[in-house]
């Protein structure tokens, strides 16, 4: 006799599917820029678009990786002129990055074109499916700093 799957089953397999869509939907975004930067080199102009300025240290922090593990991609990101190095104000021996006209609207591209994406995904949906779906996610993305890698940590 086949078990019967239990609500924590079927919610699992439906949020497994989900993901798979939503994968999909984030790939779909970055095919247009893969041409111009890499992966891991849009993961750090993500991170740099939500700051002003940032060292080199402090984004190696936030990727979890030793400074000089980035150094050549912020060269080839600084040479494509998508970010700006520059002398920090703070201190004459450190630079800053921050992102150029140029490496913000790759990034605002990218996600304005997954923000297109969703918005069509849940087009459909009436108002109480649209709440029902809100206070999942919400309740979910409170849940989830208790995992080893939230999405905030990976900078995403």
């Amino acid at each position: 006799m086949d078990a019967v799957p239990s609500d924590a089953d079927e919610a699992v397999d439906a949020l497994m599917t989900m993901s798979k869509v939503l994968v999909g939907i984030t790939a779909s975004s970055l095919v247009s820029t893969l041409d111009t930067v890499t992966l891991p080199q849009f993961r750090i102009l993500v991170l740099l678009a939500g700051q002003a300025r940032t060292r080199p240290s402090d984004l190696a922090r936030q990727l979890s990786v030793q400074p000089s593990g980035i150094t050549r991609m912020l060269d080839r990101l600084v040479a494509a002129g998508f970010v700006l190095r520059s002398l920090s104000d703070r201190n004459s021996r450190e630079m800053d990055l921050a992102l150029t006209v140029t490496g913000e609207a790759l990034v605002a591209d990218v996600l304005a074109q997954r923000e297109d994406d969703l918005r069509h995904l849940m087009s459909d949906l009436t108002a109480s499916e649209m709440s029902l779906v809100v206070s999942g996610l919400r309740l979910l993305t409170a849940r989830s700093s208790g995992l080893h890698h939230p999405a905030a940590l990976l900078g995403w």
